[in-house]
């Protein structure tokens, strides 16, 4: 059986489609969890948004969210030239916050 998507998760998920698409955390800074940008700076994610782009084009980030639990999820993004995996990982605070955004490439095959 599927898990739910809790409310958390998807406006969570929402906010991380928001950002991919602004190339900046700016869309969701109200959702990041205290550690988040300790992790990996601002300017580090606008740069590894605009490097994930430039390897995908154009993505469509209304994909549903898988929920693996009631604080995570895993969800694909079809681009252009490569399809996005991604896993978002939740704190544990109140209201849920956005502990990690992980974000990988498969290149479409010629």
């Amino acid at each position: 059986p599927r898990l739910p998507v809790t409310e958390a998760l998807a406006r969570a998920y929402r906010a991380a489609g928001a950002m991919y698409a602004a190339g900046s955390v700016e869309p969701g800074r109200d959702l990041l969890a205290m550690n988040f940008l300790m992790d990996r700076s601002a300017e580090s994610w606008a740069r590894e948004f605009a490097r994930l782009k430039g390897e995908t084009g154009t993505c469509r980030t209304e994909t549903d969210i898988t929920a693996t639990g009631a604080l995570s999820g895993q969800f694909q993004w079809f681009c252009e030239r490569a399809t996005v995996q991604g896993l978002l990982l939740l704190a544990p605070t109140s209201p849920p916050t956005i502990q990690a955004l992980r974000l990988g490439i498969t290149p479409h095959r010629p």
